[in-house]
């Protein structure tokens, strides 16, 4: 079973949250790649305790993150910094701890062969 903080489902959680907070900012468009981002995180949670159903159920709805997360942080970057300094560290300490825990995932991954039946 997968532990509820793994960080897919804290990153789907927070992510769903911050989108949550600002839905009445956002467009129709906006709002309906939020709900099914929002489905997937719940679908992540509600099978964590079987992991390849989790997997595969809650990455259907969650692919749309590519669309979810841009304009969420996009909100938060001009709305709430306003062009300090805080907005350049903070995305340049998201960049770096993604890329650690990436090259963690890299790390321990199973090496890939290639094996010809005959």
């Amino acid at each position: 079973s997968m532990a509820l903080y793994d960080p897919r489902i804290v990153l789907s959680l927070f992510i769903s949250f911050l989108g949550f907070r600002i839905r009445r900012q956002l467009s129709s468009f906006e709002v309906f790649y939020l709900k099914i981002f929002i489905v997937g995180a719940v679908v992540l949670v509600a099978f964590s305790e079987m992991v390849i159903i989790a997997w595969r159920g809650s990455y259907y709805f969650l692919l749309n993150g590519v669309i979810v997360v841009p304009f969420v942080a996009k909100y938060y970057n001009v709305k709430i910094f306003k062009g300090s300094n805080l907005k350049m560290i903070l995305s340049t300490f998201v960049l770096i701890s993604y890329g650690i825990y990436l090259s963690w995932l890299i790390y321990q991954a199973e090496p890939f062969k290639f094996f010809v039946g005959s």
